[in-house]
C-alpha cells in the first residue's frame, strides 16, 4: 500500500470521526433541549396547578330583587395576597353604595383558598317603589363594567385577571323560592312572620352561588 493510499484512507477516517462527533453533538444538543422543555413544561404545569385564581361574578343580591352583589372567590389551591381591584367605569361621583364599594375595591386583601368575599355592587328597584329621598335611579356600580384584579402568590409572582360584568344577563337568573302567597286570613303577625321567614328563605338559597 502506497503512502498516497495511507494518507486517502487516515484523512476518510479523520472525516468521519469528525461526522460522528458531529452527530453526536447534534444528538445530545437535541437531547438536551428536549429534556429542558420537558422539565419548562412540568414546571409550568405544576404551578398552574398550585396557583391562586381569583374570579369574580355578579350574582343576584342577598337583599332582594333587582339587586346584585359581587363575588370574589379564590378558586385555586394557594393564597392570594395583595389582591387589588381597578374598574375603569367606576362612577366619577359615586353615591352612598359605590362609595362603600370603593373602600372595599381599594383595600388589599389576602384570600385563602376557596374562601369567597361578597360585596354590594349594584342596588336597584322594584316596580313601584322608591328610595327614601324620592329618587327611583339605582344606585351603585353601572350595569356594564370590567372588573381588573391583580394578585400575587405566596412566592410574590404576579397575576392579573379581568372580568367583563354585565347585571343584564342577570334580570333572568333564576331566584330562591320565598315559599307560598301568604293567605288573606292570617293575622298581620302572621304576615310578617311569614315575609321574614320568606326571605329568610331566599337568602339561605343565595348563598349557595
Amino acid at each position: 500500500m502506497t503512502n498516497n493510499t495511507i494518507l486517502l484512507w487516515t484523512m476518510i477516517g479523520t472525516c468521519l470521526t469528525a461526522v460522528a462527533t458531529v452527530g453526536l453533538v447534534i444528538g445530545a444538543f437535541t437531547a438536551w433541549h428536549t429534556a429542558r422543555k420537558t422539565l419548562d413544561q412540568m414546571k409550568s404545569d405544576s404551578l398552574a396547578q398550585t396557583r391562586p385564581y381569583i374570579f369574580a361574578s355578579l350574582v343576584p343580591s342577598l337583599s332582594g330583587p333587582a339587586k346584585f352583589d359581587l363575588v370574589i372567590e379564590n378558586t385555586g389551591v394557594s393564597t392570594a395576597r395583595n389582591v387589588q381591584f381597578t374598574c375603569p367605569e367606576f362612577p366619577s361621583k359615586p353615591d352612598d353604595v359605590a362609595e362603600k364599594l370603593a373602600r372595599f375595591l381599594n383595600a388589599k386583601h389576602t384570600v385563602p383558598p376557596k374562601a369567597r368575599l361578597r360585596n354590594y355592587w349594584r342596588l336597584g328597584l322594584e316596580s313601584g317603589h322608591e328610595w327614601s329621598d324620592g329618587t327611583t335611579k339605582p344606585a351603585g356600580m353601572p350595569e356594564q363594567a370590567t372588573l381588573v384584579i391583580d394578585y400575587e402568590d405566596d412566592a410574590g409572582r404576579e397575576y392579573q385577571d379581568i372580568y367583563a360584568l354585565d347585571v343584564v344577563g342577570l334580570l333572568f337568573a333564576p331566584v330562591p323560592a320565598k315559599g307560598p302567597n301568604v293567605k288573606e286570613s292570617l293575622s298581620d303577625e302572621q304576615k310578617d312572620t311569614h315575609k321574614m321567614l320568606g326571605v329568610l328563605a331566599a337568602a339561605i338559597g343565595e348563598l349557595r352561588r
